[in-house]
């Protein structure tokens, strides 16, 4: 059992080693192994900052994106606001013009028939000069010395106009 009992000569020179070792250690391997910790330490915290920013401008994007959404949206609504109303204005302009042409027809079809109308009434008015004159000729030509005769005369011409009519 002598291999777990120390002795103390042992016990120093394993103290000394330790010591030496500890400071090697403290002298050359801490500083550069804190440093490393350091550095790490800080690429950490940039690495936590760049989030941080990178968070901040996707919020900023985000924002950036509601922004334009809603401005095409109302720009949008304007667009159609401004096509229904052009389009309420074109076609009252051509309902305005279809009654302007209407009433413009209709002006002038009323002027033919008054037209078509004085020149029927002229052209009846000339057959019945015409006519007047035939039977007056007839008339003329007959004796027409008494009453009777003529009225059998005028009977017998109307007669015959109704015919040729």
């Amino acid at each position: 059992m002598s291999l777990f009992t120390p002795e103390p000569g042992l016990i120093i020179w394993m103290l000394i080693s330790f010591f030496i070792v500890v400071f090697i250690l403290g002298r050359f391997i801490w500083p550069s192994l804190l440093n490393s910790v350091a550095k790490r330490a800080e690429f950490i915290d940039q690495g936590v900052e760049n989030a941080k920013q990178a968070a901040r401008k996707l919020e900023d994007a985000e924002t950036q994106e509601k922004s334009i959404l809603e401005k095409a949206h109302s720009e949008q609504i304007r667009m159609m606001n401004e096509t229904e109303s052009l389009k309420e204005r074109l076609l009252e302009e051509a309902r305005q013009e279809a009654t302007r042409e209407k009433n413009k027809l209709m002006e002038q079809t009323q002027q033919a028939l008054a037209q078509a109308k004085k020149d029927a009434v002229d052209d009846i008015r000339k057959e019945i000069v015409a006519l007047s004159i035939q039977l007056s000729e007839k008339i003329l030509r007959e004796d027409l010395s008494n009453k009777e005769a003529q009225e059998k005369l005028i009977d017998k011409m109307l007669q015959e106009l109704q015919i040729s009519n």
